[in-house]
């Protein structure tokens, strides 16, 4: 994690146990021309960590670009060793269960705290128990940017018991200063995005699981629409992608949800993650 703490003169004083302050205008407006300077360099994301920082506080940054079908490629930080075995777990599966990746349930959010996707029972969910729990994470901010018509960025503030929940001030100053984040963003990708997605088809043990899951009990085009589903496209995707209505697909997916006993799309993602650790170990 690399992020620039408060200067001396930042503070406002003291607010539910931790400590609150405003970014004097001199400090972001020159947070503001260092992102601009770096706009075409691949040290724009650790410059625009920073910068988050002066606007809300956190404990841990994560930056990732996805696209509908991809696994998520990791922009910030680089380097493994500022990776967890829990995190690297998390690139290779678990984040099938993040709904946070999702513009199906984000429902068009562009700055938001977690918890709101889940209606504060985040607990109780599989993603929780297999991955999210390990982080202890009190709350966590997500910010989510279209830098290009395929790929979204998603940037993650967690923030863990010291420094407590996030603020509404703090969520202010980052909506506040969304447009001018999401544009540099994109111009940024325009120019250092090839850097972070590989250009050849990625294939594997977990495209092999994907194409295999629900054989014998959905029909193939069920199969088709699950394994889309399972890759983060929305229904709106799928019949532009398979060149059927919305109200089709729809259909289908009541039909796979009763096929495979599940009631949510989330139960999809647990249903395909119990095939899934099945299949891996059948490979091994």
């Amino acid at each position: 994690m690399n992020y620039t703490a408060p200067e001396a003169g930042q503070e406002t004083g003291l607010k539910g146990g931790a400590l609150m302050f405003n970014p004097p205008v001199e400090e972001s407006c020159a947070g503001l021309s260092e992102l601009i300077h770096h706009i075409r360099l691949q040290s724009f994301p650790r410059v625009l960590a920073e910068y988050l920082y002066s606007l809300c506080r956190y404990d841990d940054v994560t930056m990732l670009a996805c696209s509908a079908g991809k696994k998520p490629n990791l922009v910030y930080p680089q380097g493994s060793e500022n990776h967890s075995p829990c995190f690297n777990n998390y690139l290779l599966e678990e984040y099938l269960l993040d709904l946070s990746l999702h513009e199906e349930v984000t429902a068009g959010k562009k700055v938001f705290r977690y918890s709101e996707l889940l209606n504060g029972a985040i607990t109780e969910t599989e993603y929780y128990q297999r991955y999210y729990r390990f982080l202890a994470f009190v709350d966590e901010v997500v910010i989510r940017i279209q830098v290009s018509e395929e790929i979204a960025f998603f940037i993650g503030l967690g923030r863990r018991e010291e420094l407590g929940e996030v603020y509404r001030e703090e969520m202010s100053r980052l909506q506040q200063m969304f447009p001018l984040i999401e544009a540099l963003c994109q111009q940024f990708w325009i120019s250092q995005g090839e850097h972070y997605i590989p250009t050849t088809a990625r294939h594997g043990l977990l495209d092999s699981a994907m194409g295999s899951f629900g054989h014998g009990i959905l029909t193939p085009r069920e199969q088709e629409i699950a394994a889309m589903l399972l890759q983060g496209y929305s229904s709106k995707m799928i019949a532009q992608e398979l060149s059927i209505s919305v109200a089709t697909v729809k259909v289908h997916r009541k039909h796979i949800n009763a096929r495979l006993n599940t009631s949510t799309h989330f139960g999809l993602f647990n249903a395909f993650l119990n095939y899934l650790d099945d299949y891996l170990t059948r490979a091994a």
